[in-house]
């Protein structure tokens, strides 16, 4: 139903590939050119695939000026700067993406060619705004905080209807930050079975504990918000992560993913050399075309070719090669 993989500029994303990390700025520049600048820049040195903003107008979201309204517009990214800021992203190596949430905002990011939305949980159930991405065809990151199962499903049809398969869906919890019985990863076991596409993981938890756990689950895109420092002033600093510690979890992450290794279970290449097992070795010189018999096969360690278990299998074959005495019995060489 939905692609199973996705390429943000030339990094493919799927259930098999390494983990995309997305390095949440948001609001953490304070309202500074140059903040914003050095963010991307830790963003880049800490190995992750992108650096992510988020672009909306205090006005639109809290039309009744409130107290609400004063903060988010303390924390409104200019949007002037947006192409700066995508320009600056590309010359690090980093992928420049955006929450918007509004239709402007995402005109601002067609204009700088945007190679991917995110879609905020709190933006998951507005249709219109889904609809407005969808229609790009761009691959689309939605978070799924706030929402319940039925919000999940609207928004994958939503974005089926504009005939947009290009969805990754996030589990996530919207609370800053979310204790661990809160987390709720297991939903990434539902999202794997729900529609077929790339599954992640926007962690807002305290350590890196849920995030590798994740990867053994499926999850292949993370979004982790960070700081310069978490003692500065603003709402999200508090429990982002600085630079070291944003490079750490890229670094886990990705240690993690290498772990998972193959379904296959073998000998690892080293064992075979110093594990205590048995194999087949050649008794005597074995000439090219002669057959294997009791006389000229013996059992010993290492098993670094053919394991002692398959000695009678074997008898009767004819070898390919010549085999010195001494020398291991490969499949290979039958």
């Amino acid at each position: 139903m939905f692609e199973k993989n996705i390429f943000i500029d030339s990094i493919e994303i799927g259930s098999e590939t390494r983990p995309y990390v997305i390095a949440e700025a948001g609001s953490n520049f304070n309202q500074s050119l140059d903040m914003a600048k050095e963010l991307i820049d830790v963003a880049a040195d800490s190995g992750a695939q992108a650096v992510k903003f988020q672009l909306f107008k205090a006005e639109l979201l809290y039309p009744d000026r409130g107290d609400t309204y004063r903060l988010f517009k303390s924390i409104e990214l200019n949007e002037k700067w947006v192409p700066i800021l995508k320009t600056y992203s590309d010359k690090k190596g980093i992928s420049f993406l955006a929450s918007p949430f509004d239709i402007g905002s995402v005109n601002t990011l067609e204009k700088i060619n945007v190679s991917a939305y995110k879609i905020a949980s709190s933006e998951i159930v507005d249709i219109k705004l889904l609809i407005e991405i969808a229609k790009k065809k761009k691959p689309m990151i939605i978070s799924t905080g706030m929402s319940d199962i039925i919000d999940v499903k609207e928004a994958l049809n939503t974005c089926l209807l504009q005939n947009n398969k290009k969805v990754i869906l996030l589990q996530c919890g919207a609370l800053y930050p979310i204790p661990a019985e809160q987390i709720n990863l297991n939903v990434l076991k539902t999202y794997k079975n729900l529609y077929g596409g790339p599954i992640g993981f926007s962690d807002h938890s305290m350590n890196n504990i849920a995030a590798i756990v994740a990867v053994g689950l499926g999850a292949r895109v993370f979004e982790k918000h960070f700081t310069l420092d978490k003692e500065l002033d603003g709402p999200d600093h508090s429990y982002a992560i600085e630079p070291n510690e944003l490079k750490k979890y890229v670094s886990e992450i990705q240690e993690a993913f290498l772990s998972l290794g193959s379904e296959e279970k073998n000998l690892l290449e080293r064992e075979r050399y110093e594990g205590r097992r048995l194999g087949l070795y050649a008794a005597k010189n074995i000439s090219q075309g002669d057959s294997l018999t009791p006389e000229n096969v013996c059992i010993k360690r290492p098993a670094i070719g053919i394991r002692s278990r398959y000695r009678q299998s074997v008898l009767g074959f004819n070898v390919k090669i010549n085999i010195k005495k001494g020398d291991p019995i490969f499949w290979h060489d039958i």
